[in-house]
């Protein structure tokens, strides 16, 4: 069960990160995620905008290395994935 998020805070839904994070991303600001090749960085942002986009939350990933295909093609293989939120253009 997800608890609460903390005042000005977003939650990211991944636990862990949650609690490292002191309760979250901060509302209404930009997140700069750093880090070598193929440390993770695309898929934290995938399994971040999923699940935002699960709970109706508008968000925008830019990258100036992944194409749209690319990056739809990693989410699609996520647990949290669900056809339905391209249909429903939750997720485009």
């Amino acid at each position: 069960m997800a608890k609460a998020p903390e005042e000005g805070r977003c939650l990211t839904g991944i636990e862990g990160l949650d609690q490292i994070t002191g309760g979250g991303f901060p509302l209404g600001g930009l997140v700069h995620i750093a880090g070598s090749c193929g440390s993770g960085k695309t898929s934290l942002a995938n399994e971040f905008l999923l699940r935002g986009a699960k709970e109706g939350h508008k968000a925008v990933l830019i990258t100036t290395v992944h194409s749209v295909q690319k990056m739809m093609d990693s989410m699609s293989h996520l647990e949290i994935f669900d056809e339905r939120m391209i249909k429903d253009k939750a997720l485009r």
